[in-house]
């Protein structure tokens, strides 16, 4: 048995996945954001994501958010609408044990059924 599931992101993640996020914007090479977010400018961005442009998260079995990723719209123009951006973040404590492979290849593995 895997020590973590991925499953759909709910409200009460949403404090986690901002911290993750928070956590990558000093190195500069996973967001362009310069300053951290608040879970309150996150709530329209997160209440977007469902239907075909899930997010998901990858939580241990102790119940802590260890990362999440999410499918986005690569483009407005209608015919992009099978087109998306997936975007994965991990939180620093967790980073280096293939949890990022393992969410893309669950989201690669659900995206046509999107």
């Amino acid at each position: 048995m895997q020590p973590y599931t991925i499953r759909p992101a709910v409200q009460a993640d949403l404090p986690a996945i901002v911290a993750i996020y928070n956590s990558t914007i000093a190195g500069r090479q996973a967001t362009a954001d310069l300053q951290p977010v608040s879970t309150q400018s996150r709530q329209a961005w997160f209440d977007a994501h469902g239907g075909n442009r899930p997010l998901y998260v990858v939580e241990s079995t102790a119940g802590q958010v260890l990362a999440w990723g999410s499918f986005s719209d690569y483009h407005p123009r209608h015919a992009y609408r099978i087109s998306a951006e997936i975007s994965i973040y991990v939180h620093q404590d967790a980073r280096g044990r293939g949890l990022g492979r393992r969410l893309a290849e669950y989201m690669c593995a659900q995206a046509p059924a999107l």
